[in-house]
Order: structure tokens, then C-alpha cells, then sequence
């Protein structure tokens, strides 16, 4: 949960320019202290993050790194959206004894063996099912 609310903090502050605590502890349903922590974590883990007290203050990304961080936060989920596909690739790779033992992110030698099976049961692999 936390890491989902750390992701959509910094989602929010990459499309507006400043956002306050209490907005996103209303937002993400959770305390303006939350919040806090989860800005000071943010910090450190590099993210330039910046806070101004008073009125019109507020949770802002540093303008100079802004287009540098939305290139690091889009590289990071298309990293998340191949992840699964990686899996199911390796997975084919795998014989059904080695797939019941545990996911592995180790391709295995049982390709060709695999490969072997799907064109000798007339399943064409180069065209797929009819």
C-alpha cells in the first residue's frame, strides 16, 4: 500500500506544480503526518523534492529536474508493465515440474522441447491458432 502511495504522490506532483498536505492526505485517504514521512522518504531516495511553509506554500518538485524525473518515473513503469511479460517468456521456457516448483526469472534449456511439442501436436507456432 505504501509503495502505490509513494508512486501516486509522485504522479501528482509531476503533473501539478505544487500540491499541499492536506490535499494528499485526503487524496490517498491518510494522515497529513503520513504524508509527511512518506515526502521525507521520497527525499531520500534521491527525488528533489521541495516544501514551502505559509501561505501559497506547499509538496513541489524542484522545476530544474522536473523533466529529468518524469523520464526516470515513465522509464521505471514501462519497467513494471514488462516484468509480467518477462515472467510468462521465461515460464514457456520451463517444463511443467520446473513451473510447480516456483516462478523463476531464469530462462531454462526446455524451449526446444516446448517448441518440439506445440508443432508436433499441429499447433503451427509461426501462425497460431486458426
Amino acid at each position: 500500500m505504501k509503495i502505490e502511495r509513494l508512486i501516486g504522490i509522485l504522479s501528482i506532483l509531476l503533473q501539478k506544480d505544487m500540491v499541499t498536505a492536506p490535499f494528499l492526505a485526503e487524496h490517498f485517504e491518510v494522515s497529513r503526518r503520513t504524508i509527511n514521512r512518506d515526502i521525507e522518504d521520497l527525499c531520500k531516495a534521491g527525488i528533489p523534492i521541495a516544501t514551502r511553509q505559509g501561505t501559497g506554500g506547499g509538496i513541489y518538485i524542484m522545476h530544474n529536474s522536473k523533466r529529468s524525473m518524469i523520464y526516470v518515473f515513465c522509464s521505471f513503469l514501462s519497467l513494471l508493465a514488462i516484468i509480467p511479460f518477462w515472467i510468462m517468456i521465461v515460464n514457456a521456457t520451463r517444463s511443467s515440474s520446473q513451473i510447480q516448483n516456483g516462478v523463476s526469472l531464469i530462462p531454462s534449456s526446455f524451449l526446444a522441447n516446448n517448441w518440439n511439442v506445440l508443432s508436433t501436436k499441429g499447433f503451427n507456432v509461426a501462425v497460431g491458432f486458426k
